[in-house]
């Protein structure tokens, strides 16, 4: 194999992928090196038992960008989405999953307060905030109030950060409400004003699962992507930079013009010599959220609520074991055996790291709850589950600051690119943005 490369990636996850497959395109020699023995990340599709489970992401929610890979790999037929279905969320209120689309059982479960309503009429007379950055939390009470904070907010924060609103920073999660606000000087005249020709997001699977997308990337990379290659050390020279990596004990030594490091910052910390000792402090301190899901599957006909949605998310107050669920041979009907419904669970969280130490335990507490919240008169004949104990980054206050200083890192050394989900944004379609270099 050759020493020299134009590009070097660093990781095999979704960002990792696409940021090999968008130089290579480009025609530059690219070599992307993954640690692991297989490519794709948080993104894992297993079949145990006849189902189909997604050991991390359930399903995508598209932008452009990814729109435009999909046509690229031409996976466009591989498609699977159910737009009725995913666009009907639920929340749970007073233990029961209540459908958040305008109905009569909506206006009379009590869900919905006059305050709500007053603060969304009288939100564009509020005055833009002063501060450089406040969390979510006191964004959404100073421009609206805390009861929309805590009924629709916090399980909305849930749903992507399994997060604390009180202490992520709004520039650096919902960027398109802080960016509104700044434009604008109000949501309500934001959103009047917002583009109508912007692309429609849809949440999309594939056939074979989520593994379809970072399959069909790894297969177009082809030799130019290993597996259990254990990077050492990056080193910057006078023109571009030194990797050292062990592969099967064989100590090997590549050279490249440029470095797109997809690495959690605590990896890339640790063996790249361009980031000084007091950066490197603080990607070791990134806060992140353990996730257990939890795969649990029913007869039908065992099953009293009516799945007609995606699932449903839980607001932090109305304190339960488990985040929220997702229904998921509801939305991908494929994914379980005939006759029976397979259903996700979220435990976890920030509030609630323990769960890493308390797995069974868990797993027990949230399906005996989530039993009775959908009216099921059976035990699962099918149970499974899988730990992710840093799951999701938490883009907490202070964290724009810390980008701005990794931005530093990438100025000073020409060829830098320092990438994945802790930079680009949590969500499948934000890594792929990310790494359309």
């Amino acid at each position: 194999m050759k020493k020299i490369f134009d590009a070097i990636v660093l990781g095999g996850g979704i960002s990792g992928l696409v940021a090999a497959f968008n130089q290579q395109k480009k025609g530059k020699t690219v070599l992307l090196l993954e640690a692991s023995n297989r490519f794709g990340g948080v993104i894992q599709t297993v079949i145990k038992e006849g189902y189909r489970l997604e050991q991390g992401p359930n399903s995508i929610l598209t932008n452009v960008e990814l729109h435009e890979l999909i046509k690229e790999l031409g996976i466009e037929g591989k498609i699977r989405k159910n737009e009725a279905i995913a666009s009907t969320r639920y929340l749970l209120f007073k233990n029961m999953p209540l459908k958040m689309k305008p109905s009569w059982a909506l206006l009379s479960s009590g869900f919905l307060k006059l305050g709500m309503a007053w603060a969304f009429l009288t939100e564009r007379f509020r005055k833009k905030g002063a501060l450089e950055e406040e969390s979510i939390a006191n964004f959404i009470r100073r421009r609206l109030n805390a009861d929309i904070l805590n009924r629709m907010i916090n399980p909305l924060v849930t749903g992507v950060y399994a997060g604390d609103p009180e202490k992520l920073s709004l520039r650096s999660t919902f960027k398109k409400l802080y960016a509104m606000e700044q434009d604008y000087g109000s949501l309500v005249k934001a959103m009047f004003n917002r583009d109508k020709n912007s692309h429609k997001r849809e949440a999309m699977s594939f056939k074979g699962g989520l593994a379809t997308l970072t399959n069909t990337l790894a297969e177009k990379l082809g030799e130019h992507a290993l597996l259990n290659t254990h990077v050492t050390t990056v080193e910057s020279m006078e023109k571009g930079f030194k990797i050292r990596y062990n592969q099967g004990g064989i100590e090997k030594v590549v050279k490249s013009k440029e470095v797109i490091s997809t690495l959690p910052p605590t990896v890339f910390g640790s063996i790249c010599n361009m980031i000084d000792e007091p950066l490197q402090k603080e990607l070791e301190a990134i806060e992140y959220a353990p996730m257990l899901l939890v795969y649990l599957g029913y007869p039908k006909a065992s099953i009293g609520q009516a799945l007609n949605g995606f699932g449903y998310l839980i607001p932090q107050q109305e304190k339960q074991p488990y985040l929220g669920g997702i229904w998921t041979s509801t939305i991908f009907p494929e994914v379980a055996p005939e006759e029976m419904e397979l259903f996700t669970l979220f435990v976890g969280g920030v509030n609630n790291k323990a769960v890493v130490a308390n797995i069974e335990e868990s797993i027990e507490k949230a399906k005996m709850v989530f039993e009775r919240h959908m009216q099921i008169t059976s035990n699962p004949t099918f149970q499974s589950h899988y730990l992710h104990e840093r799951a999701i980054p938490q883009f907490n206050l202070g964290y724009y600051k810390l980008m701005e200083k990794v931005d530093l890192a990438e100025k000073k050394y020409k060829g830098l690119k320092i990438s994945g989900n802790w930079r680009s944004g949590v969500a499948i379609g934000d890594c792929v943005a990310g790494n359309v270099l």
